[in-house]
């Protein structure tokens, strides 16, 4: 609408010249001259000379509501800097001007203006799922069609936003079950398996459509089947595997169970992070037993010992799991403050306690290869700083050390900005 009182002068200008029936519509020319007072019938002239200012009016009050709604949105389109698809991020600016934007529409309550606003969005920001999962979310909302819905689910998941962030692809497959689609809703899980096999999620979103649509053993089915499947990496098997532990106790009430599903598969993964994060939680959260409450810390302590010495995880896992163990020794067990002592010692003094602590997760007592290998499967393994180094701001040879490392992993150098940042 940029310049339109210029179109409108315009328009204006020219309908002064061409007849009525121009640009009125019959029935609306017939409203007006059903209006004209009487004294300008049998008039020609008055008639038209009516007629044409009772259009003017008729036109000028668009005018008016053009100007009031476009003054109202011309604050978000002047922030508009790139309306069409590029690759390259928005600035924050940008995005933050689109969500204001929706919200301003939202609130006007025009579904037509709306809707027509989100495809606007979606040009410029397509690869954001974030937009994406809000369309979905308005068009439920508002009582839009299904074949909307679900042809925004379609271009999102197929053909915009990238395959490496499925959320949007998650969340179709459930909405495709919601709505009486099973066999849809399984086929955009397995499509996405088949693409990204090591995706922990997808697993266990088909294991719990199949719970629910087949049964408590059909899930279990799932999970034995994709860990039998040989495609999978002892991470994500780790973690399906504390999956089918946790679906045993949660949905059949199984804790012994599931407690053998712990204990019969830890030893195959000691370098799973999500696995040992889980057992750990497991038994933290079974219910006391009154009755032989050194049970439930004989389970517990059994596991953190795991953890610490047998388990091959990064030393801030290892530290977030003692913490989480030290606050149970204060909260539900007597006389064990001397072991809290020790650990917050050992957890939180100098760093070089930590280090040691690393040292153990290879028996050649090679602490590089130890954080390759930690980086590549469960992220970060931390930075040893040199004080000295940070007083001086000299840390650009540790930097250094970490890019090469990381390099050598990734196959590419990242960007120094990026390391420094992180």
């Amino acid at each position: 609408m940029h310049q339109y009182a210029r179109y409108f002068e315009a328009y204006t200008n020219i309908c002064r010249s061409r007849p009525l029936n121009e640009f009125l519509e019959e029935d609306l020319l017939a409203s007006f001259r059903a209006e004209l007072p009487q004294e300008v019938f049998g008039n020609p002239a008055a008639e038209e000379r009516a007629l044409r200012e009772r259009a003017h009016l008729y036109h000028m009050e668009i005018y008016q509501r053009t100007q009031t709604e476009t003054t109202k949105r011309w604050p978000y389109e002047s922030e508009i800097k790139r309306p069409y698809f590029h690759v390259k991020e928005l600035d924050g600016q940008q995005l933050t001007n689109w969500r204001k934007y929706l919200e301003f529409e939202e609130a006007e309550g025009n579904f037509d203006r709306t809707r027509f606003l989100y495809e606007r969005c979606l040009v410029a920001c397509a690869l954001y799922d974030e937009f994406w999962f809000r369309y979905v979310r308005w068009l439920e909302g508002v009582g839009g069609h299904d074949e909307d819905t679900r042809y925004a689910f379609h271009r999102a998941s197929t053909i915009f936003v990238p395959i490496v962030r499925p959320a949007i692809r998650y969340h179709y497959s459930l909405w495709e079950e919601s709505k009486g689609h099973p066999a849809v809703a399984r086929a955009i899980l397995k499509s996405l398996a088949i693409k990204m096999p090591q995706l922990t999620a997808t697993y266990v979103y088909l294991a719990h459509l199949d719970r629910r649509t087949k049964g408590i053993e059909a899930g279990i089915e799932t999970i034995k089947d994709a860990l039998a499947s040989g495609k999978l990496d002892v991470y994500t098997s780790g973690a399906l595997v504390a999956e089918w532990a946790r679906m045993v106790w949660k949905v059949k009430g199984d804790a012994d169970d599931a407690r053998s599903i712990f204990e019969q598969h830890g030893h195959q993964y000691l370098d799973s992070k999500y696995f040992w994060i889980n057992y750990l939680k497991f038994e933290l959260d079974q219910p006391l037993d009154l009755d032989n409450p050194d049970v439930n810390h004989q389970h517990i302590s059994a596991v953190f010992k795991m953890i610490t010495t047998t388990a091959r995880l990064p030393p801030l896992t290892v530290r977030d799991l003692t913490e989480e163990y030290m606050q149970y020794l204060l909260e539900r067990q007597k006389g064990m403050v001397g072991e809290y002592i020790a650990l917050d010692r050992e957890n939180n003094g100098p760093f070089i306690v930590a280090t040691q602590r690393k040292r153990r997760l290879v028996e050649d007592g090679n602490v590089d290869s130890v954080n390759k290998r930690i980086r590549l499967s469960n992220g970060h393994p931390g930075i040893e700083v040199d004080e000295e180094a940070l007083k001086t701001n000299k840390l650009d040879g540790v930097f250094d050390k970490y890019k090469t490392e990381q390099g050598e992993i990734n196959g590419q150098v990242n960007n120094p900005s990026a390391i420094k940042a992180e």
